[in-house]
């Protein structure tokens, strides 16, 4: 079956930003260029940078760290290329990447982005993922599940490795209650659907789990072990096994 236009001119286009985003220079460049990409960029004033793939928690991360902080805070943060990250470590400034299961990822992103191929998907992940394991001792990593349940942690692990002191986001009913109005409002202002909340629901599981993979399975074999060895050197995991 022909791929649609539009679908391949999308593909193209993200495997072209996905090249881009390995090369700092380039990407700035191009980046400061772009309104909307400009506002992303990390900058000598940023006070934290937070980058992942795709519908790996950094919205949640990133509105959850700005109402423990209790104001509005420069964070760089959605640009989703490594070039991101590069440019932080050369700068200096805190940078926070979010690790999350390559199959949980690309399922959650097909929603967002049906348009886009899969192989894109899945190669863009490595793209990031091979440019992150090398800079690993310089950043800080947190699991998908981990930053979900335990932002003050991962808070308190930022702290740490930087000598930094951002507040740690305290576990309250009002915390929560604000996070959740903050990611409703960005679902609400990008007119996204049950599918694409960043909130779960059992129709987002549905069509989830309803994703075939099966003709991916090898790349997505490189993608979970390259996960695997990242989620390795995370706190409290046996760098062994």
């Amino acid at each position: 079956m022909l791929t649609p236009p539009h679908a391949l001119a999308a593909s193209l286009r993200y495997r072209a930003n996905t090249w881009i985003g390995e090369r700092p220079r380039l990407a700035v460049s191009l980046y400061r260029r772009s309104a909307r990409k400009r506002r992303f960029l990390v900058t000598p004033e940023t006070e934290l940078v937070i980058e992942a793939f795709p519908r790996s928690g950094s919205t949640y991360v990133w509105y959850a760290f700005m109402v423990a902080q209790g104001r509005a805070c420069a964070v760089a943060t959605h640009a989703h290329v490594p070039a991101q990250v590069l440019l932080a470590i050369d700068l200096g400034i805190p940078t926070l990447v979010l690790l999350r299961d390559p199959e949980a990822a690309v399922r959650s992103f097909l929603l967002r982005e049906p348009h886009l191929a899969v192989n894109a998907m899945l190669d863009r992940y490595l793209s990031f993922y091979r440019v992150i394991a090398a800079q690993r001792h310089r950043i800080v990593l947190a699991d998908f599940a981990c930053a979900m349940s335990d932002v003050a942690g991962v808070i308190d692990r930022i702290n740490a490795h930087y000598a930094t002191s951002f507040w740690r986001l305290e576990p309250s009913p009002g915390n929560s209650d604000r996070i959740n109005q903050l990611l409703d409002a960005r679902h609400r202002a990008i007119g996204g659907g049950a599918l694409t909340s960043y909130r779960p629901n059992a129709e987002k599981a549905r069509a989830k789990d309803a994703i075939g993979l099966a003709p991916y399975s090898a790349k997505l074999a490189a993608c979970k072990e390259l996960y695997a060895e990242l989620v390795a050197c995370l706190p409290g995991r046996d760098a062994s096994r």
